[in-house]
């Protein structure tokens, strides 16, 4: 998958020193560790977000957890435990966060809630929200398991992905490899203390051993930052591409170490 990147970015003419900002998040991590090693000198900075190097588990552990998506289930069972293995359940249950379109973007056309098409009220500017963020969930999942060819395609997809992510594995020496030749000023790893989906030993291991520059550990949220924490998660992507642009500046230099 990293080979079909590069593959990628030889075809995109992304082929300069340093032109690349790699931002992977989870089975994303691992892809993005590798594409380090293909490539270091082209990496501008490698972001690591909930992985890891490798995952400590025995093939009883594998169909276990298999059996488990296999398992019929209601589709309500199905979806909470989805959810609850990806994000915080203090962030299900609030109000929905997400920043939805207007009409003030060239091509947006809201839907009509039931009672608007009857003419009870106007047409609504922008999109509703859900009751909460849960409720987002829900519905974009359905939405995408109503599709006959992702749902042809899924069970597939989900066994190809947790082998995908089971069987990577670097060494502890190919980590400090991966440090030293993209450059430790370059890396930020970020990981989240209450991830269930990979747990923060995980990445306090990628932290101790790479010694990045950057290093977040986060307190209080789940395993997709750039959804439960989007503005936030954004605002620390942009700051470390603005300062991995520009690592002659001694303020870019100094780098940081958080616990939030």
């Amino acid at each position: 998958m990293a080979q079909d990147l590069v593959e990628v970015l030889d075809h995109a003419g992304w082929t300069a020193r340093r032109q690349v900002h790699a931002v992977g998040l989870s089975l994303g991590g691992m892809i993005a560790q590798e594409l380090g090693l293909l490539i270091p000198k082209r990496i501008a900075s490698l972001n690591l977000i909930h992985t890891a190097a490798h995952i400590e588990s025995t093939w009883l552990d594998y169909i276990r957890t298999y059996s488990q998506i296999l398992k019929k289930k209601t589709v309500d069972e199905t979806l909470w435990a989805a959810a609850s293995a990806m994000f915080s359940h203090d962030w299900l249950l609030q109000a929905d966060d997400a920043e939805v379109p207007d009409t003030s973007i060239h091509g947006v056309h809201p839907p009509n809630a039931d009672d608007v098409a009857c003419g009870h009220q106007e047409i609504p500017s922008t999109y509703l929200k859900f009751e909460n963020n849960y409720s987002r969930y829900a519905a974009q999942e359905l939405t995408k398991q109503n599709d006959p060819l992702f749902t042809d395609a899924d069970k597939w997809a989900v066994l190809g992905h947790f082998l995908a992510s089971s069987m990577h594995h670097l060494s502890d020496a190919r980590l400090v490899r991966l440090a030293e030749e993209v450059g430790r000023d370059r890396i930020l790893v970020l990981h989240a203390s209450e991830d269930e989906m990979i747990p923060a030993r995980y990445g306090a291991h990628l932290m101790s051993v790479m010694k990045p520059v950057r290093s977040v550990m986060r307190q209080g949220s789940g395993h997709v930052p750039k959804l439960e924490r989007a503005q936030w998660f954004n605002e620390l992507l942009a700051t470390t591409f603005k300062a991995t642009g520009n690592l002659y500046n001694d303020a870019a230099r100094s780098g940081f170490m958080h616990t939030l």
